[in-house]
């Protein structure tokens, strides 16, 4: 299992984000029961109950697509480790290799936290941006993450995550969890992604890449769920 460092603050967040955004995480209360799937992603799905394998990733893209804190809490395991893409960490985009789950919930709460200002005006410096059309960057999903989480971005207009994958819980791959966690068995799923976030005048979007999710079942006040304990980016 590797080591699991702290993310450096090379960019504190603004403290008007840290104070709006305090949900619960939902590990204090226990998982609900969804009865039906809903295929589509829109502001009347439902959150699926996390005892099926693919609830994790339906969550994931729901969570991100209508910023719910609290649901994208219950999806990540205590010891979850996201790994960012080898580009990534190789070009100096990313500060560290990954980050635990303390890193991965600030990242998210930056994102999901949508800052109201006036159109046209940066807030984390006030000058007003050019008209015109919107700049287009690429991007991965994990060197937005580290910027939102440095707060180099901090304010995230649109969110659009789509997710593409073989369905069914059979499409996992199952194989032995490592140390300490012998005699667990956890399953791995490889996705692509299309992501685009409308940030600070800047498009980000990045393409369609691929990344890497393994998951466990673990016991959540008395009812089995799965949960995201390793994530890799950009594979």
């Amino acid at each position: 299992m590797p080591s699991r460092p702290t993310l450096p603050l090379f960019s504190l967040i603004p403290l008007l984000i840290l104070a709006s955004c305090s949900p619960v995480d939902p590990d204090q209360r226990p998982a609900s029961h969804n009865a039906e799937r809903i295929a589509e992603t829109s502001p009347l799905s439902t959150f699926e109950d996390l005892t099926d394998r693919d609830d994790v990733l339906f969550n994931l893209e729901l969570a991100y697509n209508e910023r719910n804190l609290n649901e994208f809490y219950r999806l990540l395991d205590a010891d979850f480790v996201f790994h960012f893409g080898t580009a990534d960490v190789s070009q100096g985009n990313v500060p560290v290799s990954e980050w635990p789950r303390p890193d991965e919930v600030e990242s998210a709460m930056a994102i999901f936290y949508k800052l109201e200002v006036p159109t046209g005006i940066r807030p984390s410096t006030g000058i007003t941006e050019p008209t015109g059309l919107a700049v287009v960057e690429q991007a991965t999903w994990g060197a937005l993450k580290a910027s939102f989480h440095g707060g180099i971005l901090i304010c995230a207009e649109n969110i659009n995550v789509s997710l593409a994958y073989p369905p069914g819980d059979f499409t996992w791959t199952s194989f032995p969890a490592p140390p300490p966690f012998t005699g667990e068995t956890w399953y791995e799923k490889t996705v692509t992604y299309e992501l685009m976030i409308d940030a600070d005048g800047t498009i980000y979007v990045s393409g369609s890449r691929n990344a890497f999710f393994v998951i466990r079942l673990v016991d959540f006040y008395g009812v089995s769920i799965y949960r995201l304990v390793d994530w890799r980016d950009d594979l």
